[in-house]
């Protein structure tokens, strides 16, 4: 998918190291009290926003070993 919001350039290769912390981060993002989780269920949006998230939580999860 092409978005306006996206880099131009494919990203860089996250380190090991940082794998586990973007896991954590993201399944913060998709729970209480989680503003980002408010924003996207107001705007009716939530189902294919966390559907992303947990798309992206997958590749990194498994990346993490």
């Amino acid at each position: 998918m092409t978005t306006a919001y996206g880099p131009d350039e494919p990203l860089p290769e996250l380190p090991v190291e940082l794998r586990h912390l973007a896991v954590q981060a993201l399944d913060r993002v998709v729970t209480e009290p989680s503003e980002l989780l408010e924003l996207w269920s107001e705007g009716g949006h939530e189902e294919p926003w966390k559907e992303g998230i947990g798309r992206l939580r997958a590749v990194l999860a498994e990346a993490a070993g």
